[in-house]
């Protein structure tokens, strides 16, 4: 079985910009971007190492992790 991942890298401070409007960054300097895949951007904690996703054209949060 061929299993594509499409992960893509978007710009930084468009998809901080992104989380931020939507009131799911209140403090970015806390996260760091990692990726984006399926239309959502990827940021994990940087001391808890928690993602959260964020769809790049509605509201959705996912927080996965402990």
């Amino acid at each position: 079985m061929n299993n594509i991942i499409n992960i893509t890298m978007r710009d930084i401070q468009t998809a901080f910009n992104n989380a931020s409007n939507k009131g799911l960054m209140n403090k970015p300097e806390e996260y760091m971007y990692m990726y984006t895949k399926h239309n959502s951007d990827f940021f994990k904690h940087k001391e808890t190492r928690d993602y959260v996703s964020v769809f790049n054209d509605r509201t959705i949060y996912l927080k996965t992790g402990g």
